[in-house]
Formats: C-alpha cells, sequence, structure tokens
C-alpha cells in the first residue's frame, strides 16, 4: 500500500509546491488520460467506428505530452485554455462518429466540461461552458441536415452495452473528480484553520507585549466615524469593554479639560501627511487618578489620496513623566543649593 501511496503521490505531484489550482489542472489531466484510453479500448472492442476508438488514443497521447510539461516542466498556464478546447472539440467529433445524439458520448462531455469549468480562472469559467453548448448544437445539425455522416450502431444490444459501459466509467471519474476537490478542500480548509491559529495566537502575543510595555492601539474609519480599540487601550483609557460603543466621542470624555486641543490633534489632524508627529496629552480615569500618554498616528489614504483610517497606538508614560518631574526637582534643588 506504501508503494502505491507513493506511486500516487509522484503522479499527481503531492508534494511539488503546486497551487490548489495547478494540483487540479493536474489531476485533470491524469483523468483526462485515463477516460480516452477506457473510451478508445471501449469503441475498440464495441466496433463502433474506428474513427471512434483511434480519436481518444490520439487524445490521450496528446494529454501525456502536455501532462509531462506540466508536471515536470512546470509550464501550466499555456495549456489550460487550448487543452480543454481540444477535448471538447475531440469529444465531439468522437460523438459523431459512435451513434449521434443516441450514442453515450454525452457523458464523456459533461466529465471534459467538469474539467474545464474546475481550473480555469473564474472570468473565463462562462466560455468552457458556451464551448460545450454551441459544439452539442453543432452535432445535433449535423445529424438532423446530413444524418448519414453518423456512425450508427449496429444492433441496440451494441448501443446499450455502449451507454452502460459509459456511464460506468465516466460516473467513477466524476466520482474521482469530486472526491479529488473535497480531499484538497479539506486539506486547504485544515491549512486556513491553522493558519487562523497562528494568527489568533501572534494577536495574542502582540496583546500581551502591548500589555507589558502599557501599549494600545486604536484604528479609527473615518467613513464609518468609528473606532476599533485594543483591550490595553480600553484599559489605558479606564473604559469598560462592555459599555465602549466605538464612537471617538467615548475617548474623549476621559480626556483631562486642558489637554482636549492635543487629543483632538491626534485623531483629526495632519491627514494630509502619512505620519503625524507624536502627541501627549492626560486622561482622568474614574477613580480621578491623572495619566499621561504618548499617541502616535499613521494615516491611511485610497487611490484618490482621501484619507479612509488612522491607525495609532497610545503608550501610558505615566512614569517616564514622574522620573523626568523627580530629576528635574533634583536638578532645581541642587541649583538652588
Amino acid at each position: 500500500m506504501n508503494k502505491v501511496r507513493k506511486a500516487i503521490q509522484f503522479i499527481f505531484a503531492e508534494n511539488e509546491g503546486f497551487s490548489l489550482e495547478n494540483r487540479l489542472f493536474l489531476s485533470s489531466i491524469v483523468v483526462g488520460i485515463l477516460t480516452s484510453m477506457v473510451g478508445s479500448v471501449a469503441n475498440l472492442l464495441l466496433v463502433t467506428s474506428l474513427t471512434a476508438a483511434i480519436i481518444p488514443l490520439l487524445l490521450s497521447v496528446l494529454l501525456f505530452l502536455v501532462y509531462y510539461f506540466v508536471r515536470f516542466k512546470q509550464k501550466i498556464e499555456a495549456f489550460k485554455v487550448p487543452i480543454i478546447i481540444i477535448a471538447l472539440i475531440s469529444i465531439s467529433v468522437i460523438w459523431v462518429f459512435n451513434g449521434g445524439i443516441n450514442g453515450s458520448n454525452i457523458m464523456p462531455g459533461f466529465v471534459i466540461l467538469i474539467l474545464g469549468l474546475v481550473v480555469f480562472p473564474d472570468k473565463k469559467k462562462k466560455y468552457v461552458f458556451l464551448v460545450f453548448v454551441a459544439l452539442n448544437i453543432v452535432v445535433y445539425l449535423i445529424q438532423f441536415y446530413r444524418p448519414d455522416l453518423i456512425t450508427n450502431y449496429s444492433s441496440e444490444t451494441e448501443r446499450w452495452i455502449d451507454s452502460l459501459f459509459t456511464l460506468i466509467y465516466t460516473s467513477y471519474f466524476i466520482f474521482l473528480i469530486v472526491k479529488f476537490i473535497h480531499n484538497h478542500y479539506t486539506l486547504e480548509r485544515k491549512h486556513s484553520l491553522n493558519s487562523e491559529l497562528r494568527h489568533r495566537l501572534s494577536e495574542e502575543n502582540l496583546a500581551e507585549a502591548q500589555r507589558i510595555a502599557n501599549i494600545g492601539s486604536w484604528e479609527w474609519d473615518l467613513n464609518k466615524n468609528t473606532v476599533k480599540c485594543s483591550k490595553e487601550m480600553l484599559r489605558l483609557f479606564d473604559i469598560d469593554p462592555e459599555t465602549f460603543d466605538g464612537h471617538p466621542e467615548s475617548l474623549m470624555r476621559v480626556v483631562h479639560p486642558e489637554d482636549f486641543h492635543f487629543f483632538k490633534e491626534s485623531l483629526y489632524n495632519n491627514f494630509e501627511q502619512e505620519n503625524s508627529p507624536s502627541v501627549e496629552y492626560r486622561i482622568i480615569h474614574r477613580d480621578s487618578s491623572v495619566f499621561h500618554v504618548l499617541a502616535e498616528t499613521r494615516i491611511d489614504f485610497d487611490l484618490s489620496g482621501n484619507s479612509v483610517r488612522s491607525i495609532g497606538t497610545v503608550q501610558d508614560i505615566t512614569k517616564r513623566k514622574q522620573v523626568d518631574e523627580a530629576l528635574r526637582a533634583s536638578e532645581r534643588i541642587l541649583k538652588e543649593t
């Protein structure tokens, strides 16, 4: 089982660092090779038409060459659009030489359609659908106006066997595609959850570092006039997180009246500058104690040059101010002495 697992990993390049979209494309090529080979063998055994047996075989050879360049040369983008178009055209030609609209090749056509919708970029998915519909309409028109070009089955038993066999193997390949997508979706979801966990831990570590350094952070949306504050910011401003409504006025109420203009400067002014200068002001806690803080602001602008977001930090510098005052007092006493 380990050898089989390693072979599967090698074929689908699971350990080669391919993106999810490119892994899906590579898997689509592998599924396309298998589908074409099985279809060729089936048409050959049923002797529906030599053309219906040769074209899938040629398509599988072409897909194998594409697989080589995608898997080992990693030339991916250049092949995505043409290979799906070629596959759709080929299956339409096979349809004509294998029973026409009464044949069974509509199922392989749907397999190719699904593969195209999976690997094509979002903006080009509609073109895959349009090509698929257009080719089907062409086959219908050929059978309606030139039924002599259609290679029919020699008996209803042959038609029944071909339809049943095609239904089984195309359904199985659709199952493989869906299973592959589900597995990789689960894998990407797991990576996303791990990334989210690391991000959350990083935020928690940052919050802890800010708490130790007595630094709070805030982000003000200038268009909505709402402020998001970190827990440390609310603690510095002595604001209950449960009652904080996100309005700048909630922060203004705790600012010392004599320093209110400094607080406004840290929030509202200097929007024309990318970085406004540091601003000091005092805040008053509910127990009437006074704290000194240092605010630094960065302004984000949109493409039109309008200020859209104000991001800043606030640091408690009360102890620093107290030390500075004590030093100045000592210097004053020393000078007087």
